[in-house]
């Protein structure tokens, strides 16, 4: 098994520079606030095969005041994020 990349904070892991991304080449995650996060629940699918794994939801200011939502898995045993990537939807509950 190949071993998962996982990110202390869920911006840590984006990066604008891929072009498979979604993001702006431009943008600088660090620089986002986070502004709420919402759990989703157990994933269905750990990427390592074993429980506990959730989705977390992340809604995130840019310094332009627009707002940028992520989601990201989290790995139960470190707390740490897997995967985090621009939400296929933006909207927020």
């Amino acid at each position: 098994m190949m071993p998962l990349q996982l990110w202390p904070d869920p911006r840590d892991g984006l990066d604008p520079g891929d072009p498979l991304s979604g993001l702006d080449p431009n943008d600088a995650p660090w620089n986002w606030t986070e502004l709420t996060n919402r759990h989703d629940g157990p994933i269905d699918n750990p990427p390592n095969g074993r429980p506990g794994w959730e989705r977390w939801y992340f809604l995130y200011e840019r310094p332009d005041g627009s707002t940028v939502k992520i989601s990201a898995d989290r790995e139960p045993q470190t707390g740490e994020w897997f995967n985090p990537h621009l939400s296929s939807s933006q909207a927020w509950p």
